[in-house]
């Protein structure tokens, strides 16, 4: 369901890369992609954000096992050693350098780093897939959580 999303062959492309993302939530801007998403995958609607400075916390529910996070990142390893855990459709949520917060959908990982599918990079809600090596994660956020569905069961 993931690739019907990005290709446009989902729900009449609501989700669908290079477009403007105009679907449920969508004023809640990279939260409400990355939730309506969770939502359509696995049924629920993932939890909200915790305040600053643990805006990189979801409060979960029953439906949400948190995988782990990092508070405080300080190198490229402890990125790979918690995302490569990651399994495509998991929520992430990170606490950027300024001290605002991103949500995205990770789609996989690897050795080198992550790809995602994220909105609203430019403040205008375009939805995007992106690849971000481990060092390009670590020197635009400060903290990292991922979360995944208890009952994990992509269609």
């Amino acid at each position: 369901r993931l690739n019907e999303m990005i290709n446009g062959n989902f729900k009449n492309g609501v989700y669908k890369n290079h477009t403007t993302y105009k679907g449920p939530y969508a004023k809640e801007q990279c939260k409400g992609f990355a939730k309506s998403i969770t939502q359509e995958l696995f049924g629920y609607t993932i939890g909200s954000t915790q305040k600053k400075p643990y805006n990189y916390l979801i409060n979960t529910t029953s439906k949400t096992r948190k995988v782990g996070a990092i508070s405080s990142i300080s190198n490229d390893s402890q990125l790979k050693s918690l995302l490569t855990q990651g399994r495509p459709g998991d929520f992430i949520q990170l606490r950027r350098r300024h001290g605002g917060s991103h949500s995205m959908i990770l789609l996989s990982s690897s050795s080198s780093g992550i790809s995602v599918f994220e909105c609203n990079l430019d403040g205008k809600n375009y939805i995007t897939t992106s690849y971000y090596s481990w060092a390009t994660l670590r020197s635009k956020n400060a903290a990292i959580g991922l979360y995944t569905a208890t009952n994990y069961s992509l269609h």
